[in-house]
């Protein structure tokens, strides 16, 4: 049995879903495999770890999972709950299904790191050490309260022909060009509060998606892309991650990377290289050796 943690609204999940089944394997597609109406058990001590589910009357052992596809990671449905409550019981199921996903041993992807499965859309400064270390560059950043310091990277900027600069926010992947003066005069009243976050703008956006070992381009890779390739994939590993997609763009010193997602966006690529895509996630999947990388910081 293998089991996709989503629903078929996902295309990923609706892709996964088909291939394996035309491959003749039996596929459970569940939002929380640990809630009704799926029935759940998990003993564990010391020595052994034992857990089963119960769906439609149907018992499934551990040991039958042969994969597990993440693409959601335990959503209650809220109605009917109080506030308070339901934050509780979301964080319990939460915890206990991250728990779950690592006591197995199939193939699992993807099996999430707490901090990233704790916040599945960190900003891309959660990821810059691992960027580095894995000898990638990030889009140049400056994060500061000084209002002087803001403007003498507009000025910096304006001096190299660029109109503005872009507003990241810290906490989000969000992010806002900022090229009027009043926008500039909004982020000083801002800097008198907090730090604010700024970068280079940068040209059109590269998609990339790193699946296993391999590196798939939504448009196909140049002879500079081919070349950081090890890197792209290096740097997957160092996160723990079978899967992730990477956004890059044309920087003064090569590829820069502009973002990060652990949870790769169907719309971001072509039919070509999501069929690529796919294929690649099926043999994570319907292949025996087990992953289990953490983040290296």
């Amino acid at each position: 049995m293998h089991i996709i943690i989503g629903d078929l609204y996902d295309p990923f999940c609706l892709q996964v879903n088909e291939l394996l089944k035309a491959q003749n394997q039996s596929v459970l597609v569940i939002s929380n495999p640990l809630l009704d109406p799926c029935s759940f058990e998990w003993r564990l001590n010391n020595e052994e770890s034992k857990s089963r589910l119960v769906w439609n009357g149907e018992t499934f052992f551990d040991h039958e999972i042969e994969s597990v596809f993440v693409r959601a990671f335990g959503w209650i449905d809220p109605a009917g709950w109080q506030k308070d409550d339901l934050a509780y019981m979301q964080s319990e199921t939460h915890a206990a299904l991250l728990a779950w996903l690592w006591s197995l041993n199939c193939p699992v992807v993807n099996r999430f790191s707490a901090d990233i499965w704790y916040r599945p859309k960190p900003p891309l400064l959660f990821w810059q050490p691992l960027l580095r270390r894995s000898g990638l560059c990030m889009t140049e950043t400056l994060i500061t309260n000084v209002p002087e310091e803001a403007n003498n990277l507009r000025q910096e900027l304006i001096s190299s022909g660029v109109a503005g600069a872009v507003y990241n926010l810290l906490t989000t992947e969000l992010s806002y060009l900022v090229t009027e003066p009043e926008e500039w005069n909004g982020i000083t009243r801002m800097q008198q509060h907090s730090p604010v976050c700024f970068s280079h703008p940068h040209g059109q956006p590269l998609f990339v998606c790193v699946v296993g070992d391999n590196v798939i381009w939504n448009d196909g890779p140049s002879a500079n892309g081919q070349k950081i390739e090890p890197l792209l994939c290096a740097f997957a590993k160092n996160a723990g991650l079978l899967i992730v997609e990477i956004v890059l763009a044309s920087g003064a010193d090569g590829f820069e990377v502009i973002a990060v997602d652990p949870y790769p966006k169907w719309n971001h690529f072509n039919l070509k290289a999501s069929q690529q895509i796919m294929k690649n996630i099926i043999t994570l999947l319907t292949t025996k050796k087990v992953t289990k990388n953490t983040i290296q910081l």
